[in-house]
């Protein structure tokens, strides 16, 4: 669109340039052409979705009027922010009061002095400290010939050179200090006191607490049913990598998991936070686990290798081992006899009622 204003002097009601046209109508067009145009859907939507949050009453009723604007909702503008304040705002206690009250009391008015009154109530009131009064601040006036005050502990550690390093004390001889022979009650060790011991005292000291991720590998030499030269066994491990790798794995009924080193499988590595223990409970480097199918002549199951740092041997777990029916499990079953001997003297189990026998001491022991 193009046109030309050319204004001189005084405005009259046409303007040259713009022949049959207002002034008004010159700006009107050009505010349309110029200004986006804007979805009344849109903007009805971003005012139902939104919510008092962190804002007061006062600024969220602010951001319901700006939104409102380009609704077009007519004579019904002031209904639906009633409407939203009630549904966004976030004191839930207050709008089941106010949607109790009838339709014509329920103004927008009285739900915004509602609202306020309701916020005024439970926002924490600032506590006032009175000020701190002016410390008065006398003068000191140096004195001739005055006499230097030590501190109490500089006198005590001036006598403490003459301390015993055992018990604390002083003024007496090395050879009969009380301490000699007795227990340290902080560090149980002998011959000195817990004031004078010199073992530091250990304060805050948290301990590792073994949670739900915390598994333990131990190996075991005893494998009920299997013998020492079927410990080890070769088994076909498939993963999305690699299919029918044979690996040799050992038969371990005492590991919980099934674990193998980084050079055994290849596989794509899932990271884990399981945190697992060997021997001794020490914590081993858990690189991430492998999803495989693990295969041997009995059936194949699917089962997750944790591969660790440095380890050597693969193990199969015993949970995999009895899968797999690599291994038996053999329950014996045995009879409990009731001892019935001597039933005047024993009731339950080394119970005597009466007096059995008598043991004197010899007056003269002779070696």
């Amino acid at each position: 669109m193009e046109f030309n204003l050319e204004v001189s002097g005084e405005i009259t009601e046409n303007e040259e340039g713009v022949a049959g046209r207002k002034l008004e109508d010159v700006i009107k067009r050009f505010y349309e052409y110029c200004n986006p145009h804007t979805s009344i859907v849109l903007n009805r939507f971003q005012f139902h979705i939104s919510s008092q949050s962190g804002d007061t009453i006062d600024v969220y009723l602010m951001k319901l009027r700006r939104l409102a604007k380009g609704c077009e909702f007519g004579n019904q503008r002031g209904s639906m922010i009633r409407d939203k304040l009630l549904f966004g705002i976030n004191d839930l206690n207050e709008r089941e009061k106010l949607m109790k009250e009838v339709d014509e009391k329920l103004s927008l008015d009285f739900v915004i002095k509602s609202l306020r009154v309701a916020e005024k109530s439970t926002r924490p009131k600032a506590i006032t400290l009175p000020d701190p009064k002016p410390e008065e601040v006398n003068g000191v006036q140096n004195v001739n010939n005055r006499k230097s005050r030590i501190p109490s502990e500089v006198a005590y550690d001036k006598h403490s050179k003459n301390r015993c390093e055992q018990c604390g004390k002083s003024h007496h001889k090395s050879q009969r200090c009380p301490a000699y022979g007795t227990k340290c009650a902080k560090c149980n060790k002998f011959n000195h006191w817990a004031r004078v011991c010199r073992k530091l005292n250990r304060v805050n000291e948290v301990q590792p607490q073994k949670g739900d991720t915390d598994f333990y590998l131990e190996e075991t030499h005893h494998i009920n049913s299997i013998d020492s030269q079927s410990w080890y066994t070769n088994l076909r491990v498939s993963t999305n990598k690699h299919k029918g790798q044979r690996i040799k794995f050992k038969l371990d009924t005492g590991a919980s998991l099934s674990v193998c080193g980084l050079h055994h499988v290849s596989g794509e590595l899932i990271p884990t936070n399981k945190r697992l223990y060997g021997p001794g409970q020490t914590l081993l480097t858990c690189l991430g686990t492998i999803k495989c199918q693990i295969a041997s002549k009995n059936g194949r199951i699917n089962e997750d290798l944790y591969v660790i740092q440095d380890q050597t041997t693969p193990l199969l777990s015993r949970s995999a081992c009895e899968k797999l029916n690599l291994i038996s499990v053999d329950s014996s079953q045995c009879q409990i006899e009731n001892v019935c001997v001597d039933e005047k003297l024993f009731q339950g189990l080394g119970k005597v009622n009466t007096e059995h026998c008598r043991i004197a001491a010899q007056q003269s022991t002779y070696f």
